[in-house]
C-alpha cells in the first residue's frame, strides 16, 4: 500500500496523518525510555494535525478567510507554546496544544459540511467528516480538565486514559478501513 494507490486528497492526508501518529508514538517511547519527558510530543502532533488537516479542508473552503485566519493563529499559538514549554517540569506542564488543534479540526469540519449541505450536497459516502468531526469532539471533551488530570492521582485519571485508547483504537480502526476501502487496488 503506497501513497500513491488512493484517488483523492482525503486518502492522502489519512496515510500522512497515520504515518504522523506513528512517528510520535515510536519517539515518545524512545524519549519515554531515555526518562525524559515526552510530554513535548502533545504539541507537535498537535501543530501537525491542525498543518495536516488544514491541507485537507482547505483546498474545499477556499473562501473561508476567516477559517484560515483561525488556522493560522492556531499554529502561531502551538509554535508559541513549544518554543516557551519548560519540559523538564512535569508538576508544571500547562499545555493546551490538543484542546487548540482539536477546536480547530472541528470548527474546519464543521464548516465543510455546512458549506456542502448549503450547497444541497446529500454529504453520501462522506462519514470520513462525520468521524472526524466525532473524535476530535470527543478528544475535546476529554482533554478539556487534561492539565488537572496531569498532575492528579493515578486512579482519578486511569479512567479517561482508557476511554482515550479505546477512542483512539476505534478512530485509527475506521482511518485504516477507510484507507482500505478508498484505494485504487483491490485484493
Amino acid at each position: 500500500m503506497g501513497i500513491s494507490n488512493f484517488r483523492n486528497r482525503a486518502g492522502y492526508t489519512i496515510v500522512l496523518y497515520l504515518g504522523l501518529c506513528l512517528l510520535i508514538d515510536i519517539a515518545s517511547r524512545v524519549v519515554g525510555q531515555l526518562q525524559i519527558n515526552n510530554l513535548i510530543l502533545f504539541s507537535f502532533l498537535s501543530f501537525f494535525e491542525i498543518l495536516i488537516f488544514s491541507y485537507l479542508y482547505w483546498s474545499k473552503l477556499k473562501k473561508s478567510r476567516w477559517l484560515q485566519i483561525l488556522t493560522v493563529l492556531g499554529l502561531t499559538y502551538l509554535v508559541y507554546e513549544g518554543l516557551t514549554l519548560d519540559q523538564s517540569d512535569t508538576i508544571n506542564y500547562q499545555t493546551y496544544a490538543r484542546n487548540v488543534s482539536s477546536l480547530i479540526i472541528v470548527l474546519l469540519v464543521l464548516k465543510y459540511i455546512f458549506s456542502e449541505l448549503k450547497a444541497g450536497s446529500t454529504l453520501k459516502g462522506e462519514t470520513l467528516h462525520f468521524i472526524l468531526l466525532s473524535y476530535y469532539s470527543l478528544e475535546f471533551m476529554l482533554l478539556i480538565p487534561f492539565n488537572f488530570l496531569i498532575n492528579s492521582s493515578v486512579t482519578a485519571i486511569m479512567y479517561i486514559w482508557d476511554a482515550r485508547i479505546l477512542l483512539n483504537f476505534i478512530f485509527y480502526a475506521y482511518l485504516t478501513f477507510y484507507l482500505w476501502s478508498n484505494g485504487k487496488t483491490r485484493i
